[in-house]
């Protein structure tokens, strides 16, 4: 497998098996603000006004990474996130919740953390 890490951009091996793992209709991206402590970003921060993106979430997994993409809802893509075995540099957990994260991902200008999760 060819892997180069270099300022967060991963070279995928084109040949490597592409496995989907997980396909949701309704996934939403939130603009986070600034932690306001060391626990983390809880639920709380991910507020409709803030939501930038829902649409569809795939992930699959193409050798030892895994490619998350979002799809909006005339299939262009939105933005996407390669994740390789280091998973803590890509995703923190909300501090309250299973359903939310912060995750790093690729935009227009360049990477950002934003908000992942579904509100009920």
């Amino acid at each position: 497998m060819n892997t180069e890490n270099k300022n967060d951009i991963i070279k995928v091996d084109q040949d490597a098996l592409e496995i989907n793992k997980l396909k949701k209709d309704d996934a939403h991206i939130f603009k986070l603000p600034p932690m306001s402590s060391s626990r983390g970003h809880t639920t709380s921060d991910f507020q409709d006004p803030d939501l930038i993106f829902r649409g569809k979430m795939l992930i699959n997994q193409k050798g030892k990474h895994l490619i998350i993409v979002f799809i909006n809802n005339d299939d262009s893509v939105f933005t996407a996130a390669c994740l390789d075995e280091n998973i803590d540099k890509y995703i923190i957990r909300a501090s309250d919740s299973t359903r939310y994260f912060s995750l790093k991902v690729i935009m227009k200008d360049g990477p950002k953390w934003v908000g992942v999760g579904k509100q009920l």
